[in-house]
């Protein structure tokens, strides 16, 4: 089902939508939050949790979601993985707390919250944007570099490129990128 047809049935039906949505998308989620998850110590109901909320806080902010800025599965699997994330330093802060003394975990919670502060949807919506008007195959590089969290070997072998041909895609959009958002050189 095309985006258009998809956003049109949420406002429309949004139980249907929601059905239809969770079917196309639930699989891409999991790998997402997966990859993110594989060398740290999570409930395996940790997985289902963050696919789970994603799709409630997509739907909760639907009217916020713009097409023009990239697709529904872009979309959502950058709310994904920053749901993994928040996760996983939630369970790194718990973790912490259990093996470390009470001065060094103020000091890590201080740490995430000033990170936090600084990460800001807008500027993800406009990085998404950015990586989903890229070419083919700078975009599938960068989507299974970041998204799936796929090494640049099994990159090179499912785009049938050199694996320094992925290492140089991926420099060179994260320069532009860089370039264009005001970050370190």
């Amino acid at each position: 089902m095309r985006d258009e047809d998809l956003l049109r049935l949420l406002k429309k039906d949004p139980e249907r939508g929601m059905d239809i949505l969770i079917n196309e998308y639930s699989s891409l989620l999991y790998a997402v939050v997966k990859a993110k998850f594989q060398n740290g110590e999570y409930y395996s109901s940790d997985i289902e949790d963050c696919v789970s909320d994603t799709f409630t806080k997509f739907y909760l902010e639907l009217d916020r979601y713009r097409l023009s800025k990239g697709s529904v599965a872009s979309y959502l699997c950058v709310m994904a993985r920053n749901r993994a994330i928040d996760v996983a330093r939630k369970r790194g802060v718990e973790l912490a707390y259990m093996r470390r003394e009470d001065e060094t975990l103020f000091q890590i919670d201080d740490m995430l919250r000033i990170e936090e502060e600084l990460i800001s949807e807008e500027i993800i919506s406009e990085i998404v944007s950015e990586i989903s008007n890229l070419g083919y195959p700078d975009k599938e590089v960068i989507y299974r570099k970041f998204y799936l969290s796929q090494s640049s070997a099994q990159i090179a072998k499912a785009l049938n490129i050199s694996e320094t041909n992925v290492n140089v895609r991926v420099h060179r959009v994260i320069k532009k990128l860089r370039e264009k958002f005001g970050g370190k050189q």
